[in-house]
């Protein structure tokens, strides 16, 4: 049998690892261009008018911005994601939605945004965890990044909508996915070179 008691110092080393793997590059990344008001807008045009992910959306830039291509069998294989992706966070929103339709100043409204903000965090950490398996093309670690980045981001997001969109949708990408793409390339330059000089 095992003993229901622990090492206090081994909880606080899981703790701490925990909160490590929530509070990653991909999270901090996506806290920081949510918080442009013209990147939100686009992520919540695309959640409304096309059902889109946006954690999907995100990870899609993210991955831009690595280097990487997005894998969507990774996403689609892994059957812990796919449950937040697809039955958690969507719940909690649908719950938020129904209470906030009263008042938005209702404590319920506000904790369960909170929640599905922690259960985003969940799921994008699952994502982070999928990086190390994708597929790193040849001159995205050097300077060709700033001449790359415009048709590697137009590719994952392509890759993104093909992957993820109603069946009906799937052989026109809308072009609010196009304007969201030549928003990231204009505003998000600067970045990108400073990456690059690295």
């Amino acid at each position: 049998m095992c003993s229901n008691h622990s090492d206090p110092t081994d909880s606080q080393a899981s703790n701490e690892q925990t909160l490590g793997q929530l509070d990653n590059s991909f999270w901090q990344f996506s806290l920081a261009l949510y918080a442009k008001p013209e990147a939100a807008n686009f992520c919540l045009r695309l959640q409304d008018q096309h059902n889109m992910q946006v954690n999907l959306l995100l990870y899609s830039i993210w991955l831009t911005f690595e280097g990487c291509i997005l894998e969507p069998s990774l996403i689609k294989q892994n059957s812990q994601l796919q449950n937040w992706l697809t039955q958690i966070i969507p719940s909690i929103r649908y719950a938020r939605k129904q209470v906030g339709e009263k008042s938005k100043q209702d404590p319920l409204y506000k904790q369960l945004k909170a929640c599905e903000l922690t259960a985003e965090q969940q799921a994008q950490a699952q994502l982070f965890s999928l990086k190390k398996h994708t597929f790193k093309p040849k001159g995205t670690e050097s300077k060709a990044l700033n001449v790359n980045f415009e048709s590697l981001l137009k590719q994952n997001l392509s890759l993104f909508w093909q992957a993820f969109s109603v069946s009906s949708e799937k052989n026109l990408m809308p072009e609010l996915i196009n304007e969201f793409s030549e928003w990231m390339i204009i505003h998000c330059q600067r970045k990108i070179t400073d990456k690059s000089n690295h």
